[in-house]
């Protein structure tokens, strides 16, 4: 039997569990999506950790096809130092295992997350009528009570823990056998953080990052990306999904706000958009502690004013759809509040990369 804790946003040391994993689950500093909650809810914590994040998560990213709007994903999986990743089909799986729990255990017992896809409407905790597909996290199980512990986004609002029944993973595990596309093949991921490895933070190359950002470049395959990448996944993806259509940077505000006045931006973009400047504000306090940009410049409290923006206007945005009242007018006033966000945002930004500059001659 392994059991391992239930979720809390502290870490977990428990002598008195039969078996537990050394880094166990914390509030992960961004939760806009599960790749993004689910890296960071097992790193983080230590000051190096955090340090990558500082140092990462730069580029919003928004594709004007498909409306799907994340951090630009280079800056997550393939480029963290601090895990080890190992993919498998389901044909993997059927091959090696009686079934889906013994896989479950068998890495579980290895110290590994296990992020897959499974099929929601057997798990009561999406409250799914229908087959809906989701990419969920695996953290836990205890086989004696009968249960594994899942990570997600079940309410749909926020990133929380909970609980089924191993019978119910055993029948969400499966693809129907006529699901085609391409999350039929789509590998699951089996990942555990490595051990002593330190970080260290990297000011010029946030820099790099941060003018792109203003700039609105194309980083895909970027210039400070010198090591592995998910481009060949992006570019099976992109194909899929019927083309190439990021836009990057604070070039996304121009790009939602098409979308809006469209009828096709979700919620979701707008939190993407909060998150960027709560992370904005972490990171202000990160380089004014670590002495590389003066605390009394008052850039924290510029970063606390946007995000305070960007949170009206999501608010507004739900306002208005609960409301049935997202009109054109509506949309209109959603959409300067954006453009003038992002002029306030890109002079905030060139304010801070001038500070750095100045601060760090040595560097630059």
């Amino acid at each position: 039997m392994a059991i391992y804790p239930k979720y809390k946003f502290t870490s977990i040391n428990d002598e008195n569990t039969a078996n537990f994993l050394q880094w166990t689950l914390h509030k992960p500093v961004i939760q806009h999506n599960p790749a993004n909650a689910y890296l960071l809810s097992i790193i983080g914590n230590e000051p190096d950790e955090y340090a990558w994040i500082m140092n990462n998560f730069v580029n919003m990213r928004y594709n004007t096809h498909t409306h799907y709007d994340d951090f630009f994903r280079n800056d997550m999986w393939y480029n963290c130092y601090y895990i080890t990743e190992n993919r498998f089909i389901q044909e993997f799986v059927n091959q090696l295992f009686d079934n889906c729990f013994e896989m479950v255990k068998k890495l579980i017992d290895m110290g590994f997350y296990i992020y897959l896809y499974l099929n929601t409407r057997y798990i009561p905790l999406y409250n799914q009528e229908k087959d809906w597909w989701h990419n969920a996290m695996v953290y836990g199980y205890d086989e004696e009570d009968g249960i594994i512990y899942l990570a997600d986004f079940f309410d749909g609002k926020s990133f929380s823990t909970g609980t089924c029944t191993i019978e119910e993973f055993r029948m969400s595990y499966p693809y129907p056998e006529n699901k085609e596309g391409f999350y039929y093949d789509l590998w699951s991921r089996a990942f555990r953080k490595k051990s002593n490895y330190k970080f260290i933070f990297n000011l010029k190359e946030l820099y790099i990052k941060l003018n792109d950002y203003v700039n609105g470049v194309d980083i895909n395959a970027s210039h400070y990306f010198n090591f592995d990448s998910n481009d060949m996944e992006d570019l099976e993806f992109d194909h899929v999904e019927g083309g190439f259509d990021y836009v990057y940077g604070n070039r996304v505000y121009d790009a939602m706000c098409e979308d809006l006045l469209k009828g096709g931006l979700e919620v979701k973009a707008l939190h993407l958009i909060l998150e960027f400047e709560s992370l904005m504000c972490k990171r202000i306090r990160f380089l004014e502690e670590n002495g590389y940009i003066k605390r009394e410049g008052g850039l924290y409290e510029k970063g606390e004013k946007l995000y305070k923006e960007a949170e009206v206007i999501r608010n507004l945005f739900i306002k208005y759809k609960l409301a049935v009242s997202l009109n054109e007018a509506s949309k209109k006033r959603i959409c300067d509040k954006l453009m003038f966000l992002k002029e306030q945002e890109k002079d905030f930004i060139n304010e801070l990369l001038i500070a750095m500059k100045e601060q760090n001659e040595d560097i630059f």
